[in-house]
Formats: structure tokens, C-alpha cells, sequence
């Protein structure tokens, strides 16, 4: 059974997704023309766990959600 609940979840989800999809889109695009390079995969990442954050703004970084990405959610290798 489908609840409006269920079908608002599904609509939100997909605007984030939307909304991530041009993020991704865009930076891989500015990263091109400036002659750098960009990892979609790393991008959808970030974006995911910005999402989950608590006011989950895609597009405000500060210092501390980078930080918070950088060595919470994508560990060091190197």
C-alpha cells in the first residue's frame, strides 16, 4: 500500500537527487574548463553525507563540514 507520506518521501528524494545530479554535473564541468580533474564517485559521496548532516544543505561548506567529510566519511589512504 502506498501512503502520501511514502509518495512525499519519494518526492523529496528525487529533488535531492535531481539537485545532487547538477551539483555533480556543474563541478565536473567548472573542474574541466579550469583544467583540473574530478571524481563524480568522490562528489556523490560528499554530497550523500552532507545530505544526512544536520540542516543537509548541499551546497554550504564550511571549514567544519569539510573537515566532518574529510575525516569521518572519506578516510585517508595515502
Amino acid at each position: 500500500m502506498v501512503t502520501e507520506g511514502h509518495i512525499r518521501h519519494d518526492h523529496l528524494r528525487s529533488e535531492f537527487e535531481a539537485a545532487k545530479d547538477l551539483l555533480i554535473c556543474r563541478y565536473l564541468a567548472w573542474a574541466d574548463e579550469h583544467g583540473m580533474s574530478a571524481d563524480g564517485m568522490v562528489l556523490s559521496a560528499a554530497l550523500d553525507s552532507r545530505h544526512r548532516s544536520r540542516d543537509g544543505r548541499l551546497a554550504y561548506w564550511g571549514p567544519d563540514q569539510v573537515r566532518r567529510f574529510r575525516w569521518g566519511g572519506f578516510p585517508c589512504t595515502s
